[in-house]
């Protein structure tokens, strides 16, 4: 009997989109490089494992970059969440599922900016709980974030659904013993109706 749904933030319940960003503020010539040398940077997810901050990791970046882009970067690595966008629709996900009687945390990958900004997110006051990588020096898809945040909240594996975009994170999820779904094609109609029908 599945109780708790457990979602992933970005590309789930807020608009991460790297590359469509980049290629919105960026010439085609630099787009590669910066997702490359950004968002594929290590400096980067040390930044979500909570063991670096933006403006430790400003330099290191910026440094990978051509000179000529490197006050445009900027911006993006020490604060993100402008381009990052709730979406209405996983809001009202939250809602219809709550209404259903299950219980909704979170569980994502996320430098400690996030709360800088959790008022701005409306979806964060309906959620049971709030699990974020940096403030367990953790990341997915490792096994053991799924397992700190079931001890987190006291929860069971077996009891537990996950939602994430990206399928190396439902593996470890899986690993860990929770259930999920790769959340890739945004429909977040079919997604309400895989969520309503898990008990049945």
């Amino acid at each position: 009997m599945i109780k708790n749904i457990v979602f992933d933030m970005g590309g789930v319940l807020i608009d991460f989109n790297p590359k469509m960003t980049v290629r919105q503020h960026f010439s085609k010539e630099y787009q590669d490089i910066v997702l490359k040398n950004v968002f594929g940077n290590k400096a980067w997810s040390d930044m979500d494992k909570g063991i670096l901050d933006a403006k430790e990791a400003l330099p290191s970046i910026l440094s990978a970059l051509p000179e000529e882009i490197r006050d445009a970067v900027a911006p993006m690595v020490m604060d993100f969440y402008p381009w990052m966008p709730p979406f209405e629709e996983g809001e009202k996900l939250v809602k219809q599922v709550k209404d259903r009687g299950f219980n909704c945390y979170l569980l994502s990958n996320a430098t400690p900016k996030f709360y800088d900004y959790v008022h701005k997110i409306p979806v964060m006051a309906l959620l049971d709980g709030i699990f974020i990588s940096a403030d367990y020096k953790m990341l997915k898809p490792d096994t053991e974030i799924y397992l700190k945040f079931l001890e987190v909240f006291s929860l069971k594996a077996s009891e537990c659904f996950f939602i994430d975009d990206m399928k190396a994170n439902i593996l470890g999820a899986k690993k860990a013993g929770i259930d999920g779904f790769v959340f890739e094609e945004k429909d977040f109609d079919n997604l309400k109706n895989i969520i309503f029908n898990l008990n049945v």
